[in-house]
């Protein structure tokens, strides 16, 4: 990922985690492969790691105190 990102001109996605590793969420770095590198990558590939993305998110949340869950509630009422 680290190559891909250093031979593009563009701003490539953000990682979750930098240090000795990177760690990036799948569908970001898909979309980017798609519209940045023009690489070909399946439609369901792409669906799944963001409904997986989306999952890990409500799961983050779940692990929250509940003051933070009311928050994130606010946050989308």
């Amino acid at each position: 990922m680290r190559q891909l990102l250093v031979s593009c001109s563009s701003t490539g996605p953000v990682p979750l985690h930098e240090g000795k590793s990177a760690l990036w969420h799948l569908a970001p770095v898909l979309r980017w492969l798609i519209t940045e590198k023009t690489y070909e990558v399946s439609a369901d590939l792409v669906e799944i790691s963001e409904a997986t993305m989306k999952v890990n998110a409500a799961v983050d949340a779940l692990r929250t105190d509940e003051d933070t869950q009311n928050e994130i509630r606010a946050l989308f009422a």
